[in-house]
Parts: C-alpha cells; sequence; structure tokens
C-alpha cells in the first residue's frame, strides 16, 4: 500500500515575507497536512532588517523605521514582545534631535528658518498633491493645467518651485547674482540686498535628496508621479524599535519548530514547469550545497536578484552593468525562463540602493556635527577644485543619532551609495571631513589627520558602514514605480506560476512571489513584505482547503 506524501513547500528567503509565510503555515496547523522548509541563503535571518551595535549604540543597517503604528503587523509584534520599551541601550533616532539640526549652507552659513521653513513647507505640500490629487490618471499640476502624468516626481516638484519662485520674484533683487555672492555677506544683515533665488532652489532642492533615501530612487525624475499615490502608510507616527528592528525578525523565528530553516542554503537555478524526472514534485532547486524538490515555492529574493537574471537588465538603478556575468551572482536564474510578461513587469520596475554611514567621533572633537547640508555649487578646493567629493553633494544632513551620542551618521542613495561602497574607509572618512570643512566646520584643528598621530585625539575613531548595493544576495535596497512602470507591474510580478492558460497540462501554483516588490500599496517597507509573505501562504493554504 503506498502512503500519501505531504505535498512539499520550500519558501526561499528567511527575511520578513520568507518569515511571515512560514509563521502563516504554523498559525494554521497545517504542518500534518504540508512539508514546509525555509532556505536562507546567508548564516542569518531577516534579509534586508539588520540590527547590530557600534560603540554601545544600537543601529540599523537596513530597515530602521515602523512605517506609522495604527494596523501595521509589525508594530503589533514589536509592541507585543516588549521591544518598544526596551531602554537597556541606547539606539539610533532615540529623541528627535536631529529634527532640531539647523540648515546650514556652504561656506558656514546659517540659512535662517524665515528663508529654509517657506521652501521645506512647498516641498512637503507638492508631494502631498502628488499623493492626494490623482483623479483618473491625471493630477492638478501647479500651474492649474490638468495633464496626463507622463513625467516623473522630479519634475513635478520642480514645475511647483518655477511657479513658487515666480510668484514671489519681487522679494529677490539683481537675478544674476550668484550663490557665492549670497553667501558671502550675513543673510539676516542684508537680506533685501540679492538675489535669494538660488539659495532658495537650493534648500527646495535639499528636500529631494532626503526623498531619494525614502524612495530609493537614484533620481526622482525616475519616479513614476502617476502611481505615487498608490503608495499607501499606516496611520500614526513613525518609530525606530529600541531593541532593534533584528528583535522583530527573532521573534517570528523563535515561532517556529527548530530545525525549520536551513541557513547557507544559496539556490542557484530553479526548474519548473514539469515534473521532476523520477518525481512527483513540479520544482527543483539546485545550489552548491542544495537539492530540493518541491510542490510548490514560495520565492522572496529581492527585485534587485530577479533582475540580475533578466537579460539586458540592470540590477538596480545605480548599476551601470546590464549584462551580469555568472561568477557575480548567487542566483543564476529560472529554467526555463520566466515568461516574457513577468520578466518585462520586472524590467520596468525600479529598485535602488539606500546605504548607510556611522563614524565615531574622537574624544577631541568637540563640536558633534548635527547639521542639514545645503549644497550650493561653491567651489573650495584649489583653483577650480572642489573640496566636497561628488558623492557627498546629495547628502541631506550629518546628524547625531541622539542627542547624546558621539556617532553621527550620513545616508546616500543610488550613484552615490554605490560609489560610497566602492571607496576604502579613510577615503569615506576624509570624504566626510571635507565636506564638514566646506560648511565651516573644521574637526581636524588641533589634529595632525582625521586618525590622530602620537598624542594627538583621533577626529574619527572608527566607521560602520551598509553595502546593499554590491551585496549578491540582495543587490539593492528596496523598490518603487519607475516611469515606464505602474502599479499594474507590481501585481503582475505577485502573480504565481504558471499562468492559469498554462495549467491545462501542468500542475498550478508551482512558484509564488513574496516580498516587498509584490505589494502594490506597501512596497519597499518591511509591513510590505510581511503582509506579502501572508499573502501566498493564504493563497496555498485556500489550495489545499485548509482555510
Amino acid at each position: 500500500m503506498k502512503i500519501a506524501r505531504k505535498p512539499r513547500i520550500a519558501i526561499v528567503g528567511a527575511g520578513m515575507a520568507g518569515l511571515s509565510a512560514a509563521n502563516r503555515f504554523m498559525e494554521a496547523h497545517a504542518s500534518n497536512q504540508l512539508d514546509i522548509v525555509v532556505l536562507e541563503a546567508s548564516d542569518r535571518a531577516g534579509g534586508r532588517i539588520c540590527s547590530t551595535e557600534f560603540h554601545g549604540e544600537r543601529v540599523e543597517k537596513g530597515a530602521t523605521w515602523i512605517h506609522g503604528i495604527e494596523g501595521s503587523p509589525v508594530y503589533a509584534i514589536a509592541k507585543q514582545i516588549g521591544a518598544l520599551e526596551d531602554r537597556a541601550k541606547p539606539w539610533e533616532f532615540m529623541d528627535d534631535f536631529m529634527h532640531d539640526s539647523p540648515v546650514l549652507a556652504e561656506g558656514g552659513t546659517v540659512v535662517p528658518p524665515s528663508l529654509a521653513d517657506p521652501m521645506l513647507r512647498l516641498y512637503k505640500d507638492l508631494l502631498a498633491k502628488a499623493q492626494n490629487q490623482m483623479k483618473n490618471s491625471e493630477m492638478i499640476l501647479p500651474d492649474g493645467h490638468v495633464g496626463a502624468l507622463t513625467e516623473g516626481l522630479g519634475t513635478y516638484l520642480r514645475a511647483g518651485l518655477e511657479e513658487y519662485l515666480a510668484k514671489n520674484a519681487q522679494n529677490s533683487k539683481a537675478l544674476s547674482t550668484s550663490p557665492s555672492a549670497v553667501l558671502a555677506e550675513s543673510v539676516q544683515e542684508a537680506v533685501h540686498n540679492w538675489d535669494l533665488r538660488p539659495l532658495m532652489e537650493a534648500v527646495f532642492h535639499s528636500r529631494s535628496h532626503l526623498d531619494r533615501t525614502v524612495t530609493a530612487a537614484d533620481d526622482l525624475d525616475n519616479v513614476n508621479l502617476d502611481s505615487y499615490g498608490e503608495y499607501w502608510e499606516f496611520p500614526g507616527i513613525h518609530l525606530p524599535i529600541p531593541r532593534g528592528y533584528s528583535s522583530v525578525v527573532q521573534e517570528l523565528v523563535n515561532r517556529l519548530p527548530e530545525g525549520s530553516i536551513v541557513y547557507n542554503a544559496k539556490i542557484e537555478s530553479i526548474a519548473w514547469g514539469s515534473e521532476v524526472e523520477g518525481s512527483e514534485s513540479s520544482v527543483l532547486l539546485k545550489g552548491p550545497d542544495v537539492n530540493v524538490e518541491a510542490d510548490h515555492v514560495i520565492l522572496t529574493v529581492s527585485l534587485g536578484v530577479l533582475k540580475s537574471v533578466i537579460k539586458n537588465c540592470k540590477r538596480n538603478d545605480a548599476d551601470n552593468v546590464t549584462d551580469q556575468q555568472p561568477q557575480d551572482l548567487v542566483f543564476h536564474g529560472f529554467e526555463p525562463p520566466l515568461p516574457p510578461r513577468k520578466a518585462s513587469a520586472i524590467s520596468r520596475l525600479g529598485f535602488g540602493v539606500v546605504d548607510k554611514v556611522w563614524l565615531q567621533m574622537g574624544s577631541g572633537v568637540s563640536e558633534i556635527p548635527n547639521v542639514k547640508l545645503v549644497f550650493t555649487g561653491v567651489k573650495h578646493g584649489d583653483g577650480d577644485g572642489d573640496l566636497i567629493p561628488w558623492w557627498m553633494r546629495k547628502s541631506y544632513a550629518v546628524v547625531r543619532i541622539h542627542k547624546q551620542s558621539r556617532v553621527v551618521s550620513g545616508w546616500f542613495a543610488g550613484k552615490e551609495a554605490v560609489a560610497m561602497e566602492s571607496l576604502a574607509d579613510q577615503e569615506v572618512i576624509e570624504g566626510f571631513l571635507d565636506t564638514l570643512s566646506a560648511f565651516g566646520m573644521d574637526l581636524k584643528k588641533g589634529s595632525i589627520d582625521s586618525v590622530g598621530e602620537g598624542d594627538k585625539s583621533p577626529v574619527i575613531d572608527d566607521i560602520l558602514r551598509s553595502d546593499w548595493g554590491r551585496n549578491p544576495l540582495f543587490w539593492g535596497s528596496y523598490s518603487y514605480v519607475a516611469v515606464g512602470s505602474t502599479g499594474g507591474d507590481i501585481d503582475i510580478l505577485a502573480e504565481p506560476l504558471p499562468y492559469p492558460e498554462d495549467q491545462s497540462s501542468i500542475r498550478p501554483l508551482q512558484i509564488l512571489f513574496a516580498g516587498e516588490a509584490t505589494d502594490r500599496h506597501y512596497y519597499s517597507t518591511t509591513h510590505g513584505a510581511y503582509l506579502s509573505g501572508l499573502r501566498e501562504a493564504n493563497r496555498l493554504l485556500r489550495h489545499y482547503n485548509l482555510l
């Protein structure tokens, strides 16, 4: 008598999506009917969630914020396990100190609130309109005209800025005056004597540098304005997790039976579309130390990994390489290749790089930097040179991670993030110090160099940074809807394979797709990843009548 085997479900990836799917099967008491295994390519769970410590401070290499608390499953877990009340160690952004940091222009001029606040408020108002005024794929543009939205978010923001400046031109005087002239004198002493337009524009655009790290786009011109309003957030405040974001991951791991996750299980290929030869299974996952047969695979790899196996597709929007070399990749692809419909959606969607750098300031530094940066293009080097390296020129701020900390951080996106990743630690340190010097903060004063010499105190004691762009398990940070794509492409990405029209002769639901990039409204977030894992687990539970 032949004993019926349990259908096997392989979950690829122990990030938020994979763990939520595994937990959903456990909660549904499906282990008696289904054989569940989680295959994780690295030696840890969490994926793009990675909490760590730096000189006694808790910091986040990856996901940092709970984006809204009302209805957020991530907030619910963090609250349930007491991670929001943990005060054992100081943590990144434990107070609002960074929000009170002054706005500084090149040369060291403090931009007064009377100038900075209206520009930053204008920027936020334009963003709110972009999210709220969507009507039948059209929107009221800043000048009152209505038109189909074929441009990117950056184009829209610049149009709003131009309209504002045109209406307020009478407040400026000599329109040809350069930013250098504005910064050469005290703004407070003679605001009415110079054209402030270049400085106003620079303040406005400094806010876009922040939004590059929010969206992960190398250029906001690449963010599809038509779909921008489809991105949702849960109501309520945004919070870091005092115990560390990884505490939520660990809780999800702890809820699973021991041995549920196989670590260091790198998958190089997925064969699908027909039964595995000599087996009743439909899918075969192969890797250096992996040979797993499964009836269903929930694939939670990043959009960057999927892009890396699509012909003529860049891994992320800061990547110059379209033909990936096998030796660079962990995952080499599908056999047969993904259908053109899905491959095209993957190619069109945006995927970017966001990195962070932390610097521990030396004991000899009395003034710890905590400033928002407004770059005006002023040259500070010898001759025509520029003291500020190009990869620093789209940084929004260099801020203390909390008021009492001697650790400062800076965020990078796009090409600047990828460039930063390629540099040696000392080059990154020098880039920060040179930039701060150009803003009037000469931290090297009193020290021989940035690392100290003899009995001199070093300016920088230590450095920590992330490198998501060159990590072959991710090839970047998170997704966005790019110009040329739509929210519909996210839905296509989330569609299981094979497609219904192809299921007459082969088994259904062989490859199911989860991860932040597969949620049309919560893409780029941890809760989007979590909800996508639930979605695909529920799909299979319904398939087996276990719901």
